[in-house]
């Protein structure tokens, strides 16, 4: 076998690993709170020895800003992907949010919104994720602005405080309903988002 291959794999295999760790870390967050995120759980839950996951990140804050970097990777790549009109889009990404209990994907872009946002003034990388994540979805809202979906006198910032705003409640909160099921308290909540907009 050349040394090329040996040294893929053991890179494939890192690679592998630390999206485990951060995956488990991500939904440990999502259903403990980020306080309750400690070392001993998080190599248990992955199956590894706490030596490993140093071997892999220093510190809480290490998952955290790995989670935020493929969380932002997410997050564009649904944008991208998304079928429909510019608003569409944009419905389609909260919607992907919401599914944190059964995805990792949605639990790591999650942490974009809900625990990492903090971090980004003591970390230059992750304030340039932050900063492309949020100039793609600008553009997606002057293109919605630009085909009627959303009236042109809301400002920019205030259509991404409430992607922002919904993106928390729907990517860390299951949404309680006595009176109906999940599924239609997430649609009725889209549907007034979408209509204040117009």
């Amino acid at each position: 076998m050349s040394s090329n291959a040996g040294s893929r794999r053991h890179r494939n295999g890192r690679q592998n690993r630390e999206r485990d760790i951060i995956s488990t870390a991500a939904r440990i967050i999502h259903t403990d709170g980020f306080s309750r995120l400690n070392v001993d759980d998080l190599a248990k839950k992955v199956g590894i020895s706490k030596s490993t996951l140093y071997q892999h990140y220093d510190h809480k804050s290490d998952i955290i800003l790995h989670a935020l970097q493929f969380g932002v990777q997410s997050i564009l790549h649904i944008l991208d992907q998304a079928d429909g009109t510019p608003l569409d889009r944009l419905e389609q990404l909260l919607r992907f949010l919401h599914r944190y209990p059964v995805d990792d994907e949605s639990a790591l872009a999650g942490i974009v919104f809900t625990e990492a946002m903090h971090m980004l003034h003591s970390d230059e990388a992750a304030r340039q994720d932050v900063d492309m994540m949020m100039n793609v979805i600008t553009k997606t809202i002057q293109e919605a602005k630009a085909m009627g979906e959303i009236r042109a006198d809301i400002q920019d910032e205030v259509v991404s405080s409430t992607i922002f705003s919904l993106a928390i409640v729907l990517s860390s909160h299951p949404i309680p309903s006595p009176t109906n099921g999940k599924q239609e308290t997430v649609d009725q909540l889209l549907a007034w988002w979408r209509q204040s907009l117009v």
